[in-house]
């Protein structure tokens, strides 16, 4: 959690964090009452969640600490309502107090979410007094006492079908790009939006198929878009970039294909084009069935 008041900037990790509501879109976590940072995040009147990824142990225990210096010690940048918004984490939700409530020697404070960005990862967990990572049930229990104890390197990628290995370095690739959406301060709704608009007009509808997330992500990326005067809607309902937002999409584009390039630096060319023909394969064969 993190707030910023004036000068002054809280932050602590938290395993009070909850769901309260999704009409209105309310959370809620507790902070004790003896808690140095409490001041701070009631008379900010806003608040961050920052949901960590798997391989920010170190970020969680940074602010599970009484180090008044946390923020010159992990990146950040200046978030819509002001609080601090912590760099290569999975989620993020800028929250309003909303109320307080006294529980005890803790006092909950309900937030009422007002912007969000959603990065592709895992969450980090902690249970039981240790750190973990989120595994497939059903997965686990098909896998041989061997594949349990293998870790997660190329020792387990060995056991991957097909499917696994696309889904898994869609998602990997995806999290090591999440620094640049960061910079860029877009979700992975506005970011894929502005990809497929770049090239084409589309409706709303065509957008879902497309990007395959919720129609209120899709919502709110739009919105954020129109307010950026980059997106213009014609009689036939489809949408379209304006001129500045195609010049932005070129930008957001010349980025991937940084990223691209180093990422693949190192495969041989032909390789390459035999991964390429056979995802292309792929997703015909997909559309067909």
């Amino acid at each position: 959690m993190t707030a910023c008041n004036g000068t002054d900037m809280a932050g602590m990790s938290v395993n009070s964090f909850a769901a309260l509501s999704l009409e209105p879109p309310l959370v809620l976590w507790s902070i004790r009452k003896e808690s140095g940072s409490l001041k701070i995040f009631q008379e900010a009147r806003h608040y961050a969640v920052n949901i960590l990824s798997d391989n920010q142990v170190d970020l969680s225990n940074l602010f599970s600490k009484g180090d008044e210096d946390k923020f010159s010690k992990t990146g950040w940048f200046k978030g819509k309502l002001g609080a601090p918004l912590l760099r290569d984490v999975i989620c993020t939700l800028e929250c309003s107090l909303e109320n307080t409530i006294d529980g005890g020697d803790h006092l909950i404070l309900i937030g009422r979410v007002k912007h969000y960005t959603r990065y592709n990862g895992t969450p980090l967990l902690f249970y039981q007094g240790r750190y973990g990572v989120a595994n497939d049930l059903s997965s686990i229990m098909n896998q041989t006492e061997a594949e349990k104890n293998a870790s997660f390197t190329s020792k387990y990628n060995t056991h991957l079908s097909l499917l696994r290995r696309l889904h898994y370095v869609s998602h990997l690739v995806s999290s090591r790009f999440n620094t640049q959406r960061q910079e860029l301060n877009i979700s992975v709704a506005e970011f894929r939006i502005y990809s497929w608009l770049n090239s084409q007009a589309m409706s709303k509808q065509e957008l879902q198929a497309c990007i395959y997330l919720s129609q209120e992500e899709i919502k709110d990326a739009l919105q954020e878009m129109e307010n950026r005067n980059h997106l213009e809607y014609i009689t036939n309902e489809k949408i379209h970039l304006t001129n500045s937002g195609r010049e932005y999409a070129m930008f957001i584009n010349q980025r991937v294909k940084s990223f691209e390039a180093k990422m693949i630096q190192n495969i041989d060319k032909k390789d390459l084009e035999t991964a390429l023909r056979v995802i292309d394969n792929l997703i015909t064969q997909a559309k067909n069935a």
